[in-house]
């Protein structure tokens, strides 16, 4: 009985602190994800949107559940609402509504902290988390949620910053980087604060601002493929102009074969 009142006194706990006056047990009850998914977004979209900086009730909420240094691992271990009690000692209603709450913090958790997801269990698209992914780009470029693109935006260009560096491409690390030194304000501002702030790019402007710069790296290394040209002319090529230019250059390619 003890653990049984435990665990609903720290369920209506998280009701209350981050879904006051939001009913969860219609969504819950919910059979597909194609059904849940706009409310999981529209709750994820406020989250972000909640505080004047760093967002700080997506920030809460995923720390009620996962680490925040590390990919979605648990932090339950002698939690009320840990793995198997749950479905003894809740109501198959309050299992749902937990179940629910658990992918509304899941998404938080990979947005707040930039980790990187699966944008068919969050968004309903297939394929792999990248701007190669034509569908996600297009959704992140329409999306109403502008919270959640400006994030998974972020989210992408550190992955693929995480990427360059790992191959030693420093001009691509310099495009990315004069992002951030543009907005990085954007990511921890509402966007009505940023006027005051001296920050012109509003969170539309900053998604745009990186899948742009990304694609356009992306089509130079497409470009380099279909002239066969290995990956270290490439860089070296680029290293010679000091940015990733907008077309290959013959005599400087020629220099970085040489070079190479």
């Amino acid at each position: 009985m003890e653990q049984k009142n435990a665990a609903r006194e720290r369920l209506a706990q998280i009701e209350n602190t981050y879904f006051q006056g939001i009913s969860l047990t219609e969504t819950a009850l919910m059979k597909t994800e194609e059904e849940r998914r706009p409310f999981v977004l529209a709750q994820v979209e406020r989250l972000l949107n909640t505080g004047r900086s760093y967002c700080p009730l997506a920030m809460a909420l995923s720390d009620e559940f996962w680490t925040s240094d590390e990919g979605r691992v648990d932090i339950w271990s002698e939690d009320p609402l840990n793995g198997d009690d749950v479905l003894e000692v809740l109501t198959h209603e309050e299992i749902l509504c937990t179940a629910l709450i658990l992918d509304i913090a899941g998404l938080c958790h990979d947005l707040v902290f930039h980790f990187v997801f699966d944008p068919e269990e969050a968004f309903g698209i297939p394929g792999e988390f990248g701007v190669l992914n034509k569908e996600l780009v297009e959704w992140l470029s329409t999306t109403p949620y502008d919270r959640i693109a400006m994030y998974t935006a972020f989210t992408l260009k550190r992955d693929a910053n995480n990427k360059y560096c790992d191959i030693g491409y420093l001009t691509a690390q310099d495009a990315t980087a004069e992002i951030l030194a543009k907005g990085s304000c954007a990511l921890i501002l509402r966007p009505e604060d940023m006027e005051d702030f001296g920050v012109e790019m509003l969170p539309r402007t900053y998604v745009k601002t990186i899948l742009d710069t990304l694609l356009r790296i992306e089509r130079h290394w497409e470009r380099g493929r279909r002239l066969k040209l290995n990956p270290e002319v490439v860089m070296l090529h680029d290293d010679i102009f000091g940015f990733v230019p907008p077309r290959f250059n013959t005599q400087v390619i020629r220099a970085a074969q040489l070079l190479y």
